[in-house]
């Protein structure tokens, strides 16, 4: 499946951020990739993300089959790797101040990354206290 996302999008430090951060056994980033595992509707996938070569977007691929569980999938995508940030609108903001605008010139298009529920994103960010 094919995912849009606002321009511009720094697939290349998402992908720096995930991997620094991934759970063994559970998600990689790989060959420009990220995978996982994760349970869906009660059944376990395997998801991968990487980069349209179109450059207009990410492609998700997730063995769940179709239906609720390929629509949950899209919906956690979309979240994770903030396809759908107002880029103009906080681009303008941080504008606003001089320091802000000029790291805008060379980290355009950086996301907040999500997680994949509120679990996970809990437990990411106590880890992350500790480290």
């Amino acid at each position: 499946m094919h995912l849009t996302c606002t321009k511009p999008f720094d697939w290349q430090k998402l992908l720096k951020f995930f991997a620094g951060r991934a759970t063994p056994g559970v998600e990689s980033v790989a060959a420009n990739a990220y995978r996982r595992s994760l349970r869906v509707d009660g059944r376990h996938c395997i998801v991968e993300v990487r980069p349209d070569p179109a450059g207009d977007g990410l492609l998700v691929s997730c063995t769940a089959g179709e239906g609720d569980s390929v629509t949950a999938v899209q919906e956690f995508a979309r979240t994770v790797f903030d396809l759908d940030a107002p880029i103009a609108e906080i681009q303008s903001v941080l504008a606003s101040d001089a320091t802000l605008r000029a790291l805008l010139k060379t980290h355009s298009g950086v996301r907040v990354p999500g997680a994949w529920d509120g679990f996970e994103l809990t437990i990411r960010a106590i880890l992350g206290q500790q480290i």
